[in-house]
């Protein structure tokens, strides 16, 4: 399965780096449900607890939250990451989509691209391009026009596959009344009993002996790149001025934002420690707690976004954030997953992300004085 993974990364990596339309409109709200249900006439960013898109909007969209579900009409591309992401109305072009349980109900397009744990596609669901795969379990019962390939620990067929099928899979069933309308080629550590009437042009088994920690490291390690991408995405789409200025603030004072990073978490669990043992305060403690491990998470992304910029200058390309942020969270994943000097390079990259974050926060609130809004 570690190659069909790696090929995956490869494709959503190569998709990500398509230029999207310059105008957008961001939405993010504290409120359990943030409901789009109008017409928006650009790219939509949006981010909240539940996102629910009943409307249409007419360029892509970028969501976030425990659950994004699409109800209306998107006519361009969907890259979202939840818990749970539903796709019951059409999607136009693209989606790529992260979370926990996927389930594509309605039609998309063209190329559907996923990671995460359980993929369903009931029979009405019907895809225009081809789908790519790396989860856990993928039921198919719709319709997909192009390739399916990827990689996934049990993969079910019920439905319709218009060309080819390359995948690794640990258990593959194909029901009798399933169709593939090209070659069906699995690698797996053992044999399944295809039905013959599915009319596939050629039916191919290689043994491939079952995964053990390399394979489930590699699978995570791609989990995680996608996750700090998607929520970098989010970031630049909600707060883009704030988000460029700390990652442009990185290098400029390193040491001193390495310490100030350092003494920033430090003193963080010394005074959340203080409020737990205190009782009444544990609510303010288990605040604070989650507050440095998000600084700790978006600490990622920050310096992915510095590193890709360093790396853009160095070959004298020009590039956008998120352009910086694709590359350079790669970049800084694979670095940090050298034995030792690795995890030197992730301390040190995380401790001056969050250094400069206190300093922006500083900043922030200084200018809002000033207007006297606080």
């Amino acid at each position: 399965m570690k190659h069909s993974f790696i090929y995956f990364l490869l494709i959503f990596f190569m998709l990500a780096c398509t230029q999207p339309a310059c105008a957008f409109t961001a939405v993010s709200d504290e409120e359990p449900d943030i409901i789009i249900d109008g017409i928006i006439e650009d790219d939509l960013y949006v981010a909240g607890g539940n996102v629910i898109i009943e409307g249409t909007v007419k360029g892509d969209v970028v969501a976030a939250g425990g659950n994004v579900i699409v109800k209306g009409n998107i006519t361009q591309d969907l890259i979202a990451a939840a818990g749970e992401v539903t796709i019951d109305g059409i999607v136009g072009d693209d989606v790529r989509a992260f979370g926990g349980t996927i389930s594509i109900k309605g039609n998309v397009g063209d190329d559907v691209i996923v990671a995460g744990g359980d993929v369903y596609l009931p029979n009405r669901a019907s895809i225009g391009g081809d789908l790519v795969l790396g989860v856990g379990q993928c039921t198919l019962s719709g319709d997909v026009a192009g390739n399916v390939t990827g990689g996934m620990e049990t993969f079910t067929v019920y439905g319709n596959i218009g060309k080819n099928v390359d995948i690794s899979v640990g258990k593959l069933y194909v029901d009798p009344a399933a169709n593939v309308g090209g070659e069906l080629k699995y690698r797996s550590s053992s044999e399944s009993d295809i039905p013959e009437n599915i009319n596939a042009s050629n039916v191919t088994f290689l043994y491939q002996e079952k995964e053990g920690d390399e394979g489930f490291s590699l699978f995570w390690w791609i989990i995680k790149y996608l996750s700090i991408v998607l929520v970098g995405l989010v970031s630049l789409a909600i707060w883009p001025n704030r988000t460029v200025r700390v990652a442009e603030g990185i290098p400029k004072e390193p040491i001193k934002n390495l310490l100030i990073g350092l003494a920033f978490v430090l003193a963080a669990f010394v005074v959340a420690f203080a409020l737990f043992i205190s009782l009444i305060g544990i609510p303010l403690s288990i605040a604070l707690v989650f507050i440095v491990f998000f600084d700790l998470y978006a600490a990622r992304f920050f310096a992915g976004m510095w590193v890709g910029n360093v790396i853009f200058r160095k070959l004298e390309k020009q590039s956008r954030p998120w352009m910086d942020l694709v590359l350079g969270v790669f970049i800084l994943l694979l670095l940090t997953s050298i034995p030792i000097v690795g995890s030197l390079f992730y301390v040190a990259f995380t401790l001056m992300a969050i250094g400069n974050i206190y300093h922006e926060q500083r900043h922030h609130y200084t200018d809002l004085k000033k207007l006297n809004v606080l």
